[in-house]
């Protein structure tokens, strides 16, 4: 069961082999001058699949209301959300990292997405998590929410 939430509601993946989740937030509702750093907040049931195999791609970026970046689709890291074995690391490329999160209590893992400076009103935030092109079951996520802090 999951027993701390501050968000009313979790999302669980229970199976696919696509991954994709997406948080949008206008920058106006944002405090401006200021840097903010986005988390993405999230647990692993035990008996989770495909996390430690699949990475997923994580970024921050900027675009206008017509859907069109602003500076490019910006910065993107990747990370697996599971441990893996050794010898799996010894075979990835040097874009994908194994990145183990910082643990919050409760088995929630938080991740750091990425960083903005907002100076604009005219733009929208977008937080974007996505499986790579590995096309393996994902099961046993839970999505606690996207977290944006200001610095």
């Amino acid at each position: 069961s999951i027993i701390y939430n501050r968000f009313p509601e979790v999302a669980e993946l229970l199976g696919v082999t696509h991954l994709q989740l997406t948080g949008k937030i206008q920058i106006q509702l944002l405090s401006t001058n200021t840097t903010y750093h986005a988390y993405f907040t999230f647990k692993l049931r035990s008996w989770s699949v495909g996390f430690d195999v699949c990475p997923v791609r994580v970024s921050v970026s900027m675009i206008d209301p017509t859907g069109a970046y602003v500076g490019g689709s910006g910065s993107t890291r990747t990370f697996y959300l599971q441990a893996q074995e050794a010898d799996i690391l010894n075979s990835l490329n040097d874009e994908e990292t194994f990145m183990n999160g910082r643990d919050i209590g409760d088995q929630w893992v938080k991740i750091d997405m990425g960083k903005y400076f907002n100076r604009s009103d005219v733009a929208v935030l977008e937080m974007t998590l996505t499986g790579t092109d590995v096309s393996i079951l994902k099961s046993g996520l839970i999505v606690h929410g996207i977290e944006l802090l200001p610095l």
